[in-house]
């Protein structure tokens, strides 16, 4: 609940009683608030050995888990942060931050795998996108910042593919936070994919260049984030 006034004073506050003193052993940092992670994680890195006994770094993620029994349990798991400085790039901004995670989902979200992780993968991949988007788009088209939908029309008219148009906008407005979205619909896993995809596609279409920097600097193989699944026996798209 930390607002924007207040993140950066009540930060320098923690950092100075719980890190610069010497009083406390050890130090549990939880938070959902992605700018105050990336400050904390810069800090920690550039003290290096001014931090007693060094640091570790987790993401916790929900999975799902099939019991003995065959039930499906939902359980916490902590995923060590990478400490390979390529990946860390991801916390430059967040759009990056949200360019690798949505393009993770993407990639991870294949048929192969079971349809409860991909629910879990793709839960909160939609308003991941929207901000992505927004974020692309603020910087594509400064003319229509604060104007996501003007935007949106300005690159899918640079793309110029009705099918592109209609996947991206139902997508968007369906499922993520807008003034007409029902973020109460249910996800349906193989439109997620196969859309989020697509909204890729529109980006490198709009910009090669940038996305292709963007796929460089996050180690993100850019033919596997595009690549359309094959078609299965019955001959049907995934």
């Amino acid at each position: 609940s930390l607002d924007d006034s207040i993140l950066f004073g009540a930060s320098s506050y923690l950092w100075t009683e719980l890190v610069r003193k010497t009083f406390a052993s050890q130090v549990f940092l939880l938070t959902h608030n992605f700018e105050l992670f990336r400050q904390w994680l810069v800090q920690l890195e550039q003290a290096g050995n001014g931090v007693a006994d060094g640091f570790t770094v987790h993401e916790l993620r929900m999975r799902y888990q099939t019991e003995a029994s065959g039930d499906i349990k939902r359980a916490p798991q902590f995923d060590p942060w990478t400490s390979d400085q390529k990946q860390s790039r991801r916390l430059r901004s967040l759009y990056h931050f949200l360019f690798a995670r949505v393009a993770g989902v993407v990639i991870e979200a294949s048929p192969e795998v079971s349809l409860a992780e991909r629910m879990d993968l793709l839960a909160l991949a939609p308003n991941a996108a929207r901000k992505m988007m927004e974020s692309f788009l603020s910087f594509r088209f400064p003319d229509h910042i604060g104007n996501f939908h003007g935007g949106m029309e300005a690159a899918l008219a640079i793309v110029q593919d009705a099918a592109i148009r209609n996947q991206v906008e139902r997508y968007l407005h369906a499922y993520s936070h807008n003034e007409e979205g029902d973020i109460s619909a249910v996800v349906d896993p193989s439109e997620a994919t196969v859309v989020l995809r697509v909204l890729f596609s529109m980006m490198k279409a709009v910009d090669p260049s940038h996305f292709a920097a963007m796929c460089k600097a996050l180690s993100i193989d850019e033919a596997q984030l595009l690549q359309v699944p094959a078609t299965t026996a019955t001959g049907e798209t995934p």
